[in-house]
């Protein structure tokens, strides 16, 4: 006698079905994933834009503030040129423009105590110790004719025994002569100062950049992603909204408009236009706007 199997597994067409179905269920779900997972993407991104542009505007907007601080406003005499608080220079066919900063952020400063007997390249202070080599000093103060003037060097060491000194040996590009361009007298002062420069690197036009460089050493990166920067200029004479004033002594607010975009475009992403180029592509783009009035300038 033959004996049944209670236990007989799934037939062929079970099998199927249930593949099918499976398959289905994957698909689906897959769907589902894929689009939460790009609108996370895409959240993300926007994210990172804000905080680029966000991070960048702060730091512009703190050293346009300052700019100027323990500087006299019409700017003081280096182996660079004529410094200004603010130096700006425009891009033309807006391009970005580019922003220069002059100040003594860290309010680091001493008085001269003995006077100069000439044209030397050590100037004697109170107190070397609060400066240290590669610092960037400005003196400022009375000549030996009676004339007031500001001149912009390098530390290149720092004496603190005996009569206190800070010396500006040759050390481009800002002792070239080794010497001050004048005699100063007590009761001049000395202060560190820092000379900062913002621009848009484009070199990678996938990854545009903003760069700072301050006193004239290695460029660094402020923040990525940065497509654009504009600066307009309030004038004491009344004048707005310039772009490239003649005089920069005479400037007393600044308008910055900055233009940050994603890190990597989106196919469905219409509309979006080169803030520089007028190009169309497929970026987000955040665009950021403010006002600054330039505190340590004179009124």
């Amino acid at each position: 006698m033959k004996r049944q199997n209670k236990h007989a597994g799934f037939t062929l067409v079970e099998i199927s079905i249930s593949l099918v179905i499976f398959t289905m269920v994957s698909f689906f779900s897959y769907q589902i994933f894929r689009a939460d997972h790009k609108v996370f993407v895409e959240q993300e991104e926007v994210v990172d834009m804000q905080q680029n542009a966000r991070v960048a505007m702060d730091q512009l907007i703190r050293d346009m503030r300052l700019a100027g601080a323990g500087v006299p406003t019409g700017g003081a005499y280096s182996d660079l040129g004529h410094l200004h608080p603010v130096i700006p220079f425009n891009g033309d066919n807006n391009n970005p423009d580019t922003v220069m900063f002059l100040a003594s952020f860290e309010n680091i400063r001493t008085d001269m105590n003995v006077s100069m007997t000439g044209k030397k390249n050590a100037v004697k202070v109170e107190d070397a110790g609060k400066f240290s080599v590669g610092d960037l000093a400005l003196i400022s103060g009375i000549t030996d004719e009676g004339t007031e003037s500001s001149e912009v060097f390098e530390v290149t060491f720092v004496d603190v025994q005996g009569q206190h000194r800070l010396k500006h040996e040759q050390s481009l590009p800002w002792n070239g002569n080794q010497k001050l361009n004048e005699i100063y007298v007590i009761p001049s002062r000395i202060m560190q100062v820092t000379w900062c420069k913002y621009y848009v690197d484009d070199s990678d036009p996938l990854h545009p950049r903003l760069m700072m460089s301050k006193n004239a050493g290695p460029a660094q990166v402020v923040a990525d992603n940065i497509e654009n920067i504009q600066f307009e200029y309030d004038l004491s004479t009344g004048e707005k909204n310039q772009a490239e004033p003649e005089y920069p002594n005479l400037i007393r607010k600044g308008t910055i408009t900055l233009t940050a975009r994603a890190d990597t475009p989106d196919p469905l992403m219409s509309g979006g236009v080169h803030s520089v180029y007028g190009t169309p592509d497929n970026y987000r783009r955040i665009e950021l706007k403010t006002d600054v009035q330039i505190r340590n300038l004179k009124r």
